[in-house]
Order: C-alpha cells, then sequence, then structure tokens
C-alpha cells in the first residue's frame, strides 16, 4: 500500500467517530461562556513566558462560537507597550494554511481555471517549475507540493536571499533531491513559496491582495496582510521580535534613560534579550511572512471550524483537512498515532480528539494554531521570541485543550521537561564534534590541515545557494564553541553574499578537526548549529571547492551541497 493510502487510513481510524459527521468531524455545539483565562491560567502564562524567555503573547481561543482574546506581557520592551489582542505579530508557517485555502479558491473556480485541480502537474501551470530530476517536474502534483511528498528536502538557505519568488523557483532545478516521489515526507518552505508565486503568475494579483480580497477581507481580518511598512503606516501595534543569546551578559543595570531609550540602547534591559531586524522579505511569502493578531486569527479560526462558506467550498475544507502525507512512523507521546499532513496542517491524535494544528517561526517571532473540530474548539497563540515561542506554544496550547478535555492534573502530559529535554539535546557542547564525527581520534592523534589557512580563504559559489566567502580572519564576536575538546587550532570565518539583512549576520565557523575532516558552526539571533564540511584539493594541490552539509535530510545520508571556487 502507498504512503499516501496508508495515511489516509490511519486518518480515518485516528480520528473520533461522530455517526454522520465527516473527518475529521464538526459539530455544531451551543456556545460556551465560560473564560479560559482564569486566574490560574494567567499565572501559568506569567511561568512559562520567564521560563522560555518570551517577552510578550497574544492568545486567542473559539470555543462552540464564542471568542476569547488576551494579552500577556510586552510588544516592545523598549517603550514598555504591553501586548494586547490586536497587537500584529508574524506568525511564519501558518501562512501555509492560507496558501493552501487560496489555492483550493482556484481549484473550485472552474469557469475561470478549468486546468486547475490538486492532482495537476504543477509545471502544466507554471512552466517555469522544474527539479533537478525531469522524471520529478513532469509528476509533482499541487497537492504533492503542499504536503510535502515531493521529494526534495528543506534547502532553507534560499529563503535568507535577498531576491523574488521567482528567482527562488529558477533555483529549485539546481538543488539535490533525497527521496522518492510520495515516499516520505520532507518539509519543504519553497515549494510553498512556488505555489504563491503561481498563485500571483495566474491571476495578475499580489498573494497578499488575492488573500484580502478572497479570504482575509470578507472574514473581517482587516489588519491582516504581509507588508510590515503597510503596518507600520498605519500606526498598528507590531510587536518586537527578539531572541535569546546564552552568550551574553546576563546584567541588566544600564545608564538609559527609559523614557527616551531606543531599542539599542536598552536591549539588556530583560535579561539576554535583543531585537531582532524586522526585515520584510516578500521572496519568502508562501511559506510564512503573515502579519496578523490574535483577534483576526480568531477569525480565522472560526471559519475553520464551521466550515464557513465562503470563503472556501466544503470540498475545499476536506482537502486541507485530508491526510495526504504520513508526517512521522512513530507514535511519540502523548498522542496515540502517526502525524499526518493534510495541506497546511498537520493532523494528530489526542486522548480521543483529533487535532489540527501548525506552528509558525520567523525571525523573532513564534506562533501555533490548534483545532478540534470534534468539540468546536481553537487556540491561536503569537509570540515575540522565535524558539521559545516553539516551547511555550506548545505547553499552553495543550494546557488550554487539557482543560477543555477536563484531564486531570496528574495525567498531563510533561511538555515542559520534555520540550527542556529537546533543547539541551540540541546545544552545542564540547563533545559536539565527536558526535558529528564518532570515530574522530584522540587529540593527540589528530592529523594537521594538509594545506596553510590561506590556502582555503576565498570565493565559492552554488547555482542555488547564495555564494559563500571563507576568511582566514574573523570578526570579534564571541566563538561558538568554548574550548572544543578536539581540533588542530585552525579556524576559519564565512559569510553569505546577498542575504536579507540580518542581526549580526549568518555566521559561520570552520574549525578544522582532523586531516581534511572540518565542523561548521552557523550562528544566527544565538542559535547555534553544527555540521560537517570538506575541502576538495586538485591535483594540483589548490584548493577548489567546499561541501557542506547544510540541509537535514542530505545530513543523514552524509551528503553535502558542494559551492565551486570562483
Amino acid at each position: 500500500m502507498s504512503l499516501v493510502l496508508r495515511g489516509m487510513s490511519v486518518a480515518l481510524s485516528a480520528a473520533k467517530a461522530v455517526e454522520g459527521c465527516p473527518v475529521p468531524c464538526f459539530k455544531t455545539l451551543p456556545p460556551h461562556r465560560e473564560s479560559p483565562f482564569n486566574d490560574a491560567f494567567n499565572q501559568r502564562v506569567e511561568q512559562i513566558l520567564e521560563h522560555f524567555h518570551i517577552p510578550g503573547l497574544a492568545i486567542s481561543v473559539v470555543n462552540n462560537g464564542t471568542t476569547f482574546a488576551k494579552g500577556y506581557g510586552l510588544s516592545n520592551i523598549a517603550t514598555s507597550t504591553p501586548v494586547t489582542p490586536e497587537t500584529l505579530f508574524f506568525a511564519g508557517s501558518t501562512t501555509k494554511a492560507h496558501t493552501a485555502a487560496a489555492l483550493s479558491l482556484l481549484v473550485d473556480d472552474n469557469d475561470n481555471y478549468p486546468h486547475i485541480q490538486w492532482d495537476t502537474p504543477v509545471h502544466t501551470i507554471l512552466p517555469e517549475f522544474a527539479l533537478s530530476d525531469p522524471l520529478y517536474t513532469s509528476q509533482i502534483t499541487l497537492t504533492d507540493m503542499l504536503s510535502h511528498r515531493s521529494g526534495l528536502p528543506r534547502h532553507d538557505m534560499l529563503m535568507m536571499l535577498n531576491t523574488t519568488a521567482q528567482d527562488i523557483v529558477a533555483r529549485l532545478q539546481h538543488l539535490p533531491l533525497t527521496a522518492p516521489i510520495r515516499t516520505k515526507f520532507q518539509y519543504c518552505n519553497l515549494l510553498y513559496i512556488t505555489a504563491a508565486h503561481l498563485i500571483e503568475t495566474v491571476t495578475g494579483s499580489s498573494f497578499e491582495e488575492f488573500l484580502q480580497t478572497n479570504i482575509w477581507h470578507p472574514l473581517g481580518m482587516t489588519d491582516t496582510g504581509f507588508d510590515l511598512q503597510a503596518a507600520l503606516d498605519r500606526n498598528l501595534d507590531v510587536a518586537q521580535g527578539y531572541y535569546y543569546d546564552t552568550d551574553t551578559d546576563t546584567d541588566t543595570d544600564t545608564d538609559t534613560d527609559t523614557d527616551t531609550a531606543t531599542e539599542d540602547d536598552t536591549e539588556k534591559r530583560k535579561g539576554n534579550l535583543y531585537p531582532t531586524n524586522r526585515t520584510y522579505n516578500p521572496a519568502i511569502t508562501g511559506a510564512g511572512n503573515i502579519l496578523t493578531s490574535a483577534t483576526s486569527y480568531a477569525k480565522w479560526m472560526r471559519a475553520l471550524l464551521t466550515r464557513r462558506s465562503p470563503p472556501l467550498s466544503h470540498a475545499g475544507y476536506e482537502a486541507l483537512f485530508s491526510a495526504h502525507t504520513i508526517g512521522t512512523r512513530v507514535t511519540t507521546a502523548p498522542f496515540s498515532a502517526p502525524d499526518l499532513y493534510g495541506l497546511g496542517w498537520v493532523i494528530q491524535n489526542y486522548r480521543g480528539e483529533t487535532i489540527l494544528q501548525h506552528g509558525g517561526a520567523q525571525d523573532g517571532y513564534g506562533a501555533l494554531v490548534v483545532l478540534l473540530p470534534g468539540s468546536g474548539f481553537g487556540v491561536a497563540m503569537l509570540g515575540n521570541y522565535m524558539e521559545g515561542m516553539n516551547g511555550a506554544a506548545q505547553v499552553l496550547g495543550f494546557e488550554l485543550v487539557d482543560n477543555l478535555l477536563g484531564v486531570e492534573e496528574g495525567r498531563r502530559f510533561d511538555w515542559v521537561g520534555t520540550i527542556d529535554n529537546q533543547i539541551r539535546q540540541f546545544q552545542l557542547t564540547n563533545e559536539t564534534f565527536d558526535k558529528l564525527y564518532p570515530d574522530l581520534p584522540s587529540i593527540a592523534e589528530l592529523i594537521p590541515a594538509p594545506l596553510d589557512s590561506a590556502s582555503y580563504t576565498g570565493r565559492y559559489a552554488h547555482p542555488a545557494y547564495p555564494t559563500l566567502n571563507i576568511s582566514s580572519t574573523c570578526p570579534e564576536r564571541a566563538e561558538p564553541l568554548r574550548n572544543p575538546a578536539k581540533w588542530t587550532g585552525v579556524r576559519l570565518c564565512g559569510s553569505f553574499e546577498d542575504l536579507v539583512a540580518l542581526p549580526d549576520e549568518l555566521t559561520f565557523d570552520f574549525f578544522h578537526l582532523t586531516g581534511g575532516y572540518w565542523a561548521l558552526v552557523l550562528g544566527l539571533e544565538g542559535m547555534h548549529q553544527a555540521t560537517r564540511a570538506e575541502f576538495g584539493v586538485s591535483v594540483g594541490g589548490v584548493v577548489d571547492r567546499v561541501g557542506v552539509e547544510f540541509d537535514g535530510e542530505m545530513m543523514l545520508k552524509g551528503e553535502k551541497i558542494w559551492f565551486e571556487r570562483v
């Protein structure tokens, strides 16, 4: 049985059974009047914000047609502006549900777009669409693209380019594929960017205009959009995004006058939180970029929970909420079935309830939307620290779900402990290089680099990825690893060209380990990740290329992206 059919059968068996009700089940229930934001929950929110270093958070809850919304903390530390339900946040990959919804409108419109159906190959609609294998190009459909089963992995570095969606689509043909079509779930932001570009190409409207006209404004989501500057020009309250840097001093005692302070000179007022550069990158629209409020997301959730039509048709909702791909091959606590993926939605089974959810993360911001269609319940959370929200949203979202389901305190899943453990596992330590190379010899047996540091410096190009600059001189900044256990002392530093403006830019530190083996530590906004790297040397003894395991799926296979020296 194919992966797709297996996924659909699991979804049917996992969903809550209600006679005469479609799966996932959507029921009409009487209004619920009791606010979920009681004293106990409010206290819990404050604890979780502190634990995960999040300045501010907005939550909206829809319960059987009744909406509740509340803000916590600060949207801007420098100005002490409180978060309200109307505060705008970037909501990252929760955008994907809107992209899938928009595409469903084209599928439904047989009068104007009879050639667009879910099983239509993408290249027949968008001729410039091409992947590195012509067979994939000819077969990948709209459903394949939106359910992450195309065989193309993330390659997220392209999302940092200062370019256009059209250019990103043109670069797809130069990216390695890592799985046969429709055999494996591989999350891919780039194909949601492609979907948005397809909609713009076919309709002649910008993607933002299309969503505003057909979905957002009909639902009353008038503050929702993509363009940061447009929101600022309307004097809307846009939350400042932040990152938390554990490598910096925790001293919060500054000499600044808080009445006239700017974000730059008060960046340490809340421990190690620093403001991100709220750069709007139109190229990633479709995969992310939605700028919205808890109030507007409540309207979005109400439409989804009641299957309001318009904006979407019944068939459109069915396509979005049906399982198309198995997301995980194992069942992990606290869920009782493997994760499945619809179109822009993760489908899970939790305590007998079918859950539709999707998280979002974008340059200083995090989000989560959770729907329990069988109970007429939904919760949306928006916050202004990306990494912290990855944990806090799960903790608080499922706290509200457990409250709804009446789960006893002693039977609740330990989300905080689980997430803290996951964070520790991903932190860099002195043993990080041994994890990359389990056979790395002892310090005394390390083999020196075959060439001097200057031999590795230069520009290295790839037809899809940004151009990589490598230098033997490193800028003055904190090293990503203090006293790593095993390396030869040779360190190079790199940077990408033509990126969207980022705070402190994206940093690259190459550590020579032994012989021809290197480790690359990437840093961005207080986060660090280590991967394997290798330099190619010609017969003449000249470094002519560098390979890096930039993509997670390729890293699992030991495959690298190779940049040629230019």
